[in-house]
């Protein structure tokens, strides 16, 4: 319990660190606005202002896609686009880019906030999103806790993103097992896209105590190995598309979902979808027939975008 508890004490130190660092830094522009740009060599530039950090912007073309990252000190002169009628088009930030449906992106957060996660109604996640990349997650059954966790999160490149994430499942009544701890998991992950369009590839272990499911091993913990991939498309203001996987190699098995994300606010987001068993046979994933496919909803709000 003193190794968890200095494992945990070292994360929230590191990541309060983190947050002094990043409160150094003030935006200079508006994301959310189209931006036109020239820089220093005369090449002009016109998009949607996705990130800015202290040193770099990257603006977006809407209509191909692309992305450009363009210096700072390069920049003779942006002009925000001051015609309303150019903002009809556009389609705003995605608040909820952070998550697909069970599992979530490494992409960074566009600032320190407060959000919470419902999954079925009972599956309760509060990450408290300390800087753009870090937050400390506490996660529950009902009201119950059940785990704590950090993730941390990095930029790459103009469209490239690493970040990792881990906790530890505590057995707070010692009804179950006799161990402090009744899991851990955790995982490394990639991202590639913008906010409004990206895929996620994450790798991770999940450890789960041998008690818990009668497996009688040496070892205190039966850890599995997973892979897992998401992917979201907004395809409106509103509504994204968004699906995922996971795969456990040790039995050749996983499962899989799709879900659409209705957002009618910036700090409120609706899931609904739906999950089903696969297995590896032949090198195909087939859907389980003899399992019935299951529901989902979620349901997401950011607490300080209120304000």
């Amino acid at each position: 319990m003193k190794r968890l508890l200095a494992i945990i004490f070292l994360a929230i130190s590191f990541a309060a660190s983190a947050q002094q660092d990043s409160s150094s830094f003030v935006p200079k522009y508006r994301r959310g606005l189209m931006y036109t740009v020239v820089t220093s060599v005369g090449t002009k530039y016109t998009g949607f202002l996705t990130d800015e950090t202290k040193e770099f912007i990257v603006l977006e073309e809407k209509k191909t896609g692309l992305t450009h990252e363009l210096r700072k000190s390069q920049i003779v002169s942006a002009r925000a686009e001051s015609d309303k009628s150019a903002y009809q088009s556009l389609i705003s930030e995605n608040y909820f880019a952070d998550t697909y449906m069970l599992s979530g992106s490494a992409l960074l957060y566009d600032k320190p906030d407060i959000s919470i996660r419902y999954h079925w109604f009972f599956l309760d996640n509060v990450n408290f999103k300390i800087s753009r990349h870090w937050d400390i997650n506490v996660n529950s059954i009902a009201i119950y806790p059940t785990s704590l966790g950090f993730r941390y999160a990095a930029k790459m490149a103009t469209d490239t993103y690493i970040g990792f994430n881990g906790a530890f499942v505590g057995n707070v009544s010692h009804y179950y097992v006799s161990n402090y701890i009744l899991g851990y998991y955790g995982a490394a992950r990639i991202s590639r896209g913008n906010p409004n369009h990206h895929f996620t590839i994450s790798a991770g272990l999940l450890g789960i105590n041998n008690e818990l499911i009668g497996v009688k091993t040496k070892d205190p913990f039966v850890n599995i190995p997973f892979g897992s991939i998401a992917v979201s498309e907004r395809l409106r203001e509103k509504w994204t598309l968004c699906g995922e996987g996971f795969y456990f190699p040790q039995v050749q098995a996983g499962f899989a979902g799709v879900g659409a994300r209705f957002a009618p606010h910036e700090y409120t987001g609706w899931t609904f979808g739906c999950y089903t068993y696969v297995s590896l046979l032949n090198n195909q994933f087939r859907p389980g027939q003899k399992i019935v496919p299951i529901p989902y909803i979620g349901y997401a709000s950011n607490i300080f975008r209120r304000r």
